[in-house]
């Protein structure tokens, strides 16, 4: 999916066709009730993307690769799907907008700077904070940008879209 190491390495995200079916991974049991259940895999599951040189092979996990894309730099963001998209942020700056079905580029949006905070999605608009200390509210359909809002230093979007600064250690915000 949206995950990579850097330009020649990919992480691959997994789609499972399941229906009332249940999955045992890692001591935890999934009932599906969807008959699509999109599997993250990598060093997720420490918050973040896959940091090292290596990749995910597909013995390590289950299910077959449905597609794959190459991003320009590595993700340490926390992707965010609405509707047909998937959109996650990048150190090379940009945010990556893919169709979640096809793998197919939609539309990135470049800031000035590293993107690694997760991404946040209210409506017809997705938040992404970049380490050109700014704030950008993206237009979902276009990627185009509504605004940029200086933040004045690094922070970072938490869980729930809670904007979080990393020099106090306040919470700017609960919901975007």
């Amino acid at each position: 999916m949206l995950l990579s190491t850097g330009i020649a390495k990919i992480l691959p995200a997994y789609w499972a066709d399941l229906n009332n079916t249940e999955f045992i991974f890692a001591r935890l049991i999934i009932k599906m009730k969807s008959p699509l259940l999109l599997l993250f895999f990598c060093a997720w599951v420490n918050s973040f993307a896959q940091q090292s040189s290596s990749t995910v092979s597909e013995k390590q996990v289950f299910g077959k690769i449905k597609w794959q894309f190459k991003t320009d730099g590595k993700i340490f963001s926390s992707p965010v799907i609405a509707g047909e998209l998937v959109m996650v942020g990048s150190l090379d700056g940009n945010l990556y907008a893919v169709n979640i079905r096809t793998g197919k580029f939609a539309w990135k949006f470049h800031s000035h700077g590293a993107i690694q905070s997760a991404v946040a999605q209210l409506l017809n608009n997705v938040y992404v904070l970049s380490y050109d200390s700014h704030l950008y509210a993206v237009d979902l359909r276009t990627g185009r940008s509504k605004w940029p809002f200086k933040t004045g230093g690094e922070k970072k979007i938490g869980a729930r879209g809670t904007l979080e600064d990393e020099t106090s250690g306040s919470i700017l915000g609960r919901s975007i």
